[in-house]
């Protein structure tokens, strides 16, 4: 499998018993499928931007915001089935972000 870079980390959290080879590929189809969706590791970056800045607004953002925030929401969705792909049912793992 390819190493995707890029300027953040995806880690698999919560996801005991699952071989370390495992989470890896798992990581790694998260972060290809959130880069597929959103058109790049830059776009990725202002996606998530928006959409903690969406999160954290107290009154009206941008429509852009709101797009971007829109648009992060769907990849989320998207890289989620594909990271937890092949891990079985119902893990209570999770994948989380950090930018790097």
């Amino acid at each position: 499998m390819q190493i995707v870079e890029s300027p953040y980390l995806v880690t698999l959290e919560d996801a005991d018993g699952v071989p370390p080879e495992h989470r890896m590929r798992a990581e790694t189809r998260y972060s290809a499928a959130l880069q597929k969706a959103l058109g790049g590791p830059e776009n990725v970056m202002t996606a998530f931007r928006a959409f903690e800045a969406a999160a954290q607004a107290e009154g009206e953002i941008s429509h852009d915001v709101e797009n971007l925030a829109k648009a992060w929401q769907v990849a989320c969705g998207i890289a989620q089935q594909a990271g937890m792909r092949d891990l079985g049912e119902d893990t209570g793992a999770y994948f989380e972000i950090r930018v790097a």
